[in-house]
């Protein structure tokens, strides 16, 4: 039976190093995507109490050597209305656009990149349940 197992946990495992979470610290690495939109980081922060880090989908090094195991959007990070108390009431999600450049400086794909950064593309605020996220929702634009 526990080789049955070890067999179904590694086929299963497979795949994780392709796509995968982790953990981000707001201050390190959001503050310089946000940094972009002034107004919108404003915004933000003038409206709620963000926890100080969040989780963000992880390059896997099967999809990319160079950069396996750096997050990339979209971040997410719970928040609660400035001045309350309590637990967060809220999910902040940032998305972002990819911008993969070769040696050369020319836009290319992940294969080729040796650098890769992130544009602001939009900001999600959904309130919180305790079962699921509801469905109606606040968007924040950055144009």
């Amino acid at each position: 039976m526990k080789a049955l197992a070890s067999i179904l946990v590694s086929v299963l495992l497979l795949g994780v190093p392709a796509y995968g979470a982790g953990s981000f610290r707001l201050d390190t690495e959001l503050a310089p995507i946000l940094d972009q939109h002034p107004s919108v980081r404003d915004f933000l922060f003038s409206r709620f109490a963000i926890a100080s880090s969040g989780w963000a989908c992880r390059i896997g090094n099967i999809v990319s050597p160079r950069f396996g195991g750096r997050r990339v959007g979209p971040y997410k990070v719970k928040a609660k209305a400035r001045g309350t108390g309590g637990e967060y009431t809220h999910l902040i999600t940032i998305y972002t656009e990819y911008i993969a450049k070769d040696a050369q400086g020319n836009d290319t794909g992940w294969a080729d990149a040796v650098a890769i950064s992130e544009e602001l593309d939009f900001v999600e605020v959904t309130p919180l349940s305790s079962t699921c996220v509801a469905p109606n929702q606040s968007v924040v634009q950055p144009h």
